[in-house]
């Protein structure tokens, strides 16, 4: 299984966005231990991002590392580049993905959305801050 990096908003040329996409993929590869552990963080975070209220322990551990790494890719990414607030990477799972959560926290299949990295955060009481 593998996934894609996208770069929005940024007047950077083609061959620097994607030197930058480059950069964001190792990053979250490097801090979430691989293809396989960025969709599994990646995964909780969009069922994070879809549930009400207080998150189970275990969506919240998993999806607070998405947060992070999610965050020092960038940082990492952005580095040499120009960049504003609306400037963000789309990660996207390849075609054919499984979720093992619904957005209600339950076993299946979801297909994949974006994901702005700058959207939310998790707090430590583990409700989501938009």
């Amino acid at each position: 299984m593998s996934y894609t990096v996208t770069l929005h908003h940024s007047d950077a040329s083609a061959a620097l966005r994607q030197d930058a996409e480059t950069r964001y993929r190792r990053a979250l590869d490097a801090a979430l231990g691989g293809t396989h552990g960025v969709l599994t963080c990646w995964h909780a975070w969009q069922t994070a991002e879809n549930l009400q209220g207080e998150l189970p322990e275990d969506i919240w551990r998993v999806a607070r590392r998405w947060v992070i790494a999610a965050d020092t890719a960038r940082r990492a990414a952005l580095a040499d580049l120009e960049s504003t607030d609306a400037t963000y990477f789309e990660v996207r799972p390849a075609e054919g993905a499984v979720h093992t959560h619904d957005r209600t926290g339950r076993a299946g299949a979801v297909a994949p959305e974006p994901h702005r990295a700058t959207m939310a955060c998790v707090g430590e009481d583990r409700r989501l801050i938009r």
